[in-house]
């Protein structure tokens, strides 16, 4: 019975002493309990100290914890709290009061610890965000969630962040939340330092139904932001409107309490947005933006002025107003026409090639987007096939007429699906003017540009097309000796660039150009051109390499050599080149199709040598359809070629040297072959008959001929008859000075019915003084008689002899020249005229005599001892030895005469000469 009696004392002991453990163990067991529970959702650094509970609250020493949000550190801790409570709404889960006397948050940005994932596809990011951020009718219907309490009190919360420039770098909270009857209902004061009071009013029972209201009475009578939405239910569905207005200007000074919004702090202007929406009431899931039969409109107006938005983007205006509508799978928009924005762009600290930062001189540019008329376009995320399109045109503008670079980018009706790396399509427009020369490296002096096409993204090919008529006008500066005053780029057949984005390759597809550059000035020449085509047959290339093939055509090339212009000419250049050099294979022919040539030019960027290779097809000429002087106009020369052919080939060589100030070209080797075959024509009155010579010549910085060329003439009519000329001729460059040397060998031709001949003759050209001889063979004295053309004077007998001549600047000597008759001699008979043998009587009593012995003179001795001056003044020693049989038996007779003529004045006497001139009118008689 004892026993009972204690075990019963002990039982009744602990069951008094149990409560009483449970009740001093109670903040350890709730304390562990609440830091299980915040550690699975994410926080660490837990720390939690709970006062012994009462029957209606209890007291929340300390909670302190650390959770990672959005990059930043979120760290924190309240002390002092005092939570209310009904013993029956802790089984519900629900407190009747929570009181927060003092508690710090504290907010510290993280520094990223590992690069960004690669971005993910384009579309289905897309639907993602609008899965996340539509707002459903079941959300738009549904309550606000039930809280677990009935009010929440803040006296002092404290918000800093430790890394924020802004001066705002702590912010007190305080004030109540309320859940009554399920309607939400609180006012917060926010309190920053140097700034005025906010205060956050919200009340409301679901999204559809709420209104929320940021304002600061010390700073402005104007709310911060102002939210409103109201909700409705008919027959015919749900029914929701809303409006949100919002002062950008207090709504950034707002935020700087929070957040390190850097310059944004100084924004300014206004966001109004107006809405409504309805739906079936049956609808009770799925976006008001995909549902079919949903439907969401409203309007919208953004203002928005701010100083600056970085370092290098200052003075921005942004106004942009017009209307939505969001439904059936697609959110459709238009903006107003005054919708627009402007912005000043610093360059000074971006680095940029030099090209392009010529072409922007100074620190500051403005850049401004509007819109010449309204603009809609819509967005559809039906079949998760995101599509995006756009009616209308955007305007980009940068500079103005008073700065040197002027720019107009129009971008007109883009449309595309976001669809794996992307796809889309736009037209374009981009046109500008640049004014006065600006980059060192870009030869334009000015420039005008209008240019207008199609651009295309498919995968991961960028795809720009230039349609015709898109223009480039140029002036350009002087690139070496070569100067285009003035060109005109015309896009006469579409040209299309392919660019791949992950390789960063290029093409273009085959495009023709036309360019228009009346006027090419090279050094001191000037070519004028009636048209130039460029067709692009390749052009490819990529980071590091590129090639180009096509074809240059130009027409109606020109120019002027002093005071001539020889014929316009048509071109066409195939070329290749890619940075190792650059090969053309080229071909031109006069308008008139008599002269052409065709040759090959190739230049190797690497080693900077080139070499040229021409050739001239044989150009006839045939009296009178086309001689010299129709090739070349004005003709004031006192030579032309009436027949015959003359031809060219040659090829040149040389090595590019650049300096400090200009480029240089030196001539490494270079040789020519020049073809005249059977060429016809006159040097004054001088005609000449079947020329044919074969020059070549060579050399590098002097030319000359390596081997001697072979010269001959059928006939040459100059007062008397040569023919059958032929000699060797060369002319090299003389190495002791800067002279030339021109040496004749083998000279032979035919005259008078004899032989003329000279062993080697040299020339130093320029011309000083130069000694030759010429051997005279079987020279008729009757041809010379003739071509005296005294009346009834004639004669036989052949001559030889040799004249010495001297070649001066001044013109032709001969100095004591001789000629002799071949043994027996020969005849001379003289009978002239009564009235001339009554003249010639009268110059001496002699003369009579001379006369009669000159009738039937047969002479054995002919000697002639000759000399000619530069004036042509010639003077006649002649000895003539003989008898007359008829005249007092056959006695001798000696004679020695001395005469002296001028031999212009006696050719022009010639009738042999009017006959020449005769033929010279003959040759060209249908000209």
């Amino acid at each position: 019975m004892r026993r009972k009696a204690r075990i019963a004392f002990w039982l009744f002991a602990w069951a008094l002493a149990l409560p009483l453990v449970l009740y001093a163990l109670s903040p350890v067991v709730f304390s562990w309990l609440l830091e299980n529970e915040l550690e699975k959702r994410g926080a660490a650094r837990i720390t939690v100290e709970l006062g012994y509970p009462g029957w209606h609250s209890t007291r929340v020493h300390v909670l302190a914890l650390q959770k990672d949000m959005l990059g930043r550190s979120l760290d924190l801790t309240i002390t002092n709290a005092d939570v209310e409570y009904q013993i029956p709404q802790l089984f519900s889960g629900t407190l009747k009061r929570i009181h927060i006397s003092n508690a710090s948050l504290e907010i510290t940005t993280k520094p990223p610890i590992s690069p960004s994932p690669a971005p993910a596809d384009h579309s289905q990011r897309l639907l993602e965000v609008l899965a996340s951020t539509a707002i459903s009718v079941e959300a738009i219907t549904r309550p606000f969630p039930t809280l677990p309490f009935e009010e929440l009190r803040v006296d002092n919360m404290y918000i800093s962040q430790t890394q924020a420039p802004s001066p705002f770098q702590q912010v007190v909270a305080s004030g109540a939340l309320e859940n009554k009857d399920g309607t939400l209902a609180g006012k917060f004061t926010f309190q920053g330092r140097h700034a005025p009071p906010y205060e956050l009013t919200l009340a409301g029972k679901r999204i559809g139904d709420l209104s929320l209201l940021l304002q600061s009475p010390m700073a402005s009578p104007q709310p911060v932001i102002s939210v409103t939405s109201a909700l409705s239910q008919s027959e015919s569905g749900i029914h929701v409107q809303g409006t949100v207005h919002t002062d950008i200007k207090e709504l950034s000074a707002f935020l700087a309490l929070f957040l390190p919004i850097g310059d944004l702090e100084k924004a300014a202007g206004r966001l109004t947005v107006d809405w409504r929406g309805s739906s079936p009431e049956n609808v009770s899931s799925g976006s008001l933006v995909t549902e079919q039969s949903a439907a969401v409109r409203g309007k919208f107006r953004l203002e928005l002025e701010t100083p600056q938005l970085s370092s290098h983007l200052t003075d921005i205006s942004l106004l942009i107003s017009g209307s939505f509508r969001a439904g059936a799978g697609q959110v459709a928009w238009s903006l107003d026409g005054e919708s627009g924005a402007s912005a000043s762009i610093d360059l000074e600290d971006i680095s940029l090639p030099d090209e392009i930062r010529d072409l922007f001189p100074g620190k500051t540019h403005h850049v401004s987007i509007n819109l010449p008329r309204a603009v809609s376009g819509q967005l559809s995320v039906t079949d998760h096939r995101p599509r995006v399109s756009v009616d209308g045109t955007i305007r980009a503008r940068y500079g103005s007429p008073r700065t040197p670079l002027e720019l107009m980018l129009s971008i007109s009706n883009p449309s595309g699906e976001l669809q794996g790396p992307g796809s889309g399509r736009a037209m374009f427009n981009l046109s500008g003017v640049l004014r006065g020369q600006r980059a060192k490296t870009l030869p334009v002096r000015s420039a005008r540009w209008d240019l207008t096409g199609d651009m295309s993204l498919e995968s991961d090919q960028l795809r720009l097309v230039l349609n015709p008529p898109s223009l480039l006008r140029a002036a350009l500066v002087q690139v070496g000796a070569t100067t285009v005053p003035h060109a005109l780029v015309t896009v006469t057949k579409p040209l299309a660039l392919v660019y791949q984005l992950h390789t960063g390759t290029w093409k273009a597809e085959p495009a023709l150009l036309r360019i228009q550059a009346p006027q090419v000035q090279w050094d001191q020449q000037t070519f004028s051109i009636r048209e130039t085509t460029l067709r692009l047959e390749r052009l490819r290339g990529g980071p590091s390499t590129w090639n180009a093939e096509g074809e240059l055509a130009l027409v109606g090339l020109s120019t002027r050599v002093g005071d001539l212009t020889p014929p316009a000419t048509n071109w066409a250049l195939e070329f290749s080149a890619n940075p190792s050099g650059i090969l053309i294979d080229w071909s031109g022919r006069s308008a008139d199709g008599v002269v052409s040539a065709k040759g090959r030019l190739k230049q190797d960027f690497s080693t900077q040598e080139g070499v040229l290779q021409i050739r001239v097809f044989p150009i006839t000429f045939s009296s009178p359809s086309f001689v010299l002087s129709k090739l070349i106009q004005p003709w004031r020369y006192p030579f032309d070629i009436a027949s015959g052919a003359v031809s060219a080939r040659g090829n040149v060589s040389w090595k590019l040297t650049t300096g400090p100030s200009a480029s240089a070209v030196t001539v490494k080797d270079a040789e020519a072959t020049i073809a005249l075959e059977h060429l016809s024509g006159h040097y004054k009155k001088i005609i000449f008959h079947d020329l044919n010579t074969t020059l070549r010549v060579a050399g590098g910085d002097r030319w000359g001929m390596p081997k001697p060329a072979t010269i001959t003439l059928r006939e040459l009519k100059a007062g008397l008859d040569i023919q059958r000329i032929a000699m060797n001729f060369q002319i090299r460059p003389n190495p002791l000075s800067s002279s030339y040397l021109v040496t004749i060998r083998d000279f032979s031709s035919h005259l008078l019915g004899g032989r003329a001949s000279s062993g080697t003759i040299a020339l130093e050209v320029p011309l000083i003084r130069s000694a030759l001889s010429v051997e005279l063979q079987h020279i008729d004295l009757e041809e010379i008689f003739e071509l005296e053309q005294q009346e009834g004077l004639r004669g036989t007998g052949l001559l030889d002899g040799i004249l010495p001549l001297t070649i001066t600047r001044a013109g032709i000597e001969v100095h004591k020249g001789k000629l002799e008759a071949r043994p027996p001699g020969g005849r001379i008979h003289f009978q002239p005229s009564e009235q001339t043998a009554e003249s010639l009587s009268q110059i001496s009593p002699n003369m009579g005599l001379v006369l009669q012995a000159l009738r039937n003179f047969r002479y054995r001795v002919l000697k002639i001892d000759l000399d000619y001056a530069s004036d042509g003044r010639l003077t006649l020693q002649v000895r003539l030895e003989g008898r007359n049989p008829d005249l007092q038996k056959g006695r001798p007779i000696h004679f020695n005469l001395s005469i002296e003529e001028n031999i212009p004045a006696l050719i022009k006497t010639l009738r042999l000469v009017r006959g020449i001139e005769e033929q010279i009118q003959h040759m060209y008689q249908r000209r």
